[in-house]
């Protein structure tokens, strides 16, 4: 048997010893709840009074950094501006990809147009109507990818621009929330 009917949770001859040797403090919080015998191990989230006198924790430094509500919200500003600034920075990385796929899929388009052509370029000129027209069709083809491709670079130049100015306008708004922290604190 693993446990021999033991309760794990009787301690051992030397475990009350030792628990009736040790000063007994109780926590108000376990009083509240009618438990006067319990330990105030669970209750270390309450205040507990320090033996330290009041006095000692009078001066300025101590107060203001030990919770400024001021402080804390100047922080979780910089913090929702900060993760602000990730989120573009996230865009930015996301249209460049876009950008890059879009190219690679007209670069494809382009190099399958240029192979049907340099096929074609063993018909001389005139030679053949149907393959002079197919010729100017993959011509045309050529143009319209070319022109396709300078759109998707020049939305891409302009996505990325606007997020860059909003990344901007965080980083200003970033710096002037550190130095209201600076001038708050100093």
């Amino acid at each position: 048997m693993i446990f021999n009917y033991v309760n794990p949770y009787d301690p051992t001859g030397h475990e009350k010893v030792a628990l009736d040797a040790a000063p007994q403090t109780f926590s108000t919080f376990s009083r509240l709840l009618g438990h006067p015998y319990l330990l105030g191990i669970d209750d270390s989230y309450l205040p507990v009074a320090s033996p330290k006198s009041a006095s000692d924790n009078l001066d300025l430094d101590s107060i203001v950094t030990r919770g400024d509500p001021i402080d804390m919200f100047l922080d979780s500003k910089k913090e929702v501006l900060l993760n602000s600034s990730k989120g573009i920075l996230e865009q930015i990385y996301e249209r460049l990809s876009i950008r890059d796929s879009n190219l690679y899929e007209i670069d494809g388009r382009i190099c399958r147009a240029n192979s049907v052509l340099d096929q074609l370029d063993v018909f001389e000129l005139g030679a053949l109507p149907v393959i002079d027209k197919r010729k100017s069709f993959f011509e045309k083809e050529l143009i319209t990818f070319e022109q396709e491709k300078r759109f998707e670079q020049v939305a891409c130049w302009r996505d990325v621009s606007r997020l860059q100015g909003q990344l901007l306008e965080l980083k200003q708004q970033i710096d002037t929330q550190s130095n209201r922290q600076k001038l708050i604190n100093d």
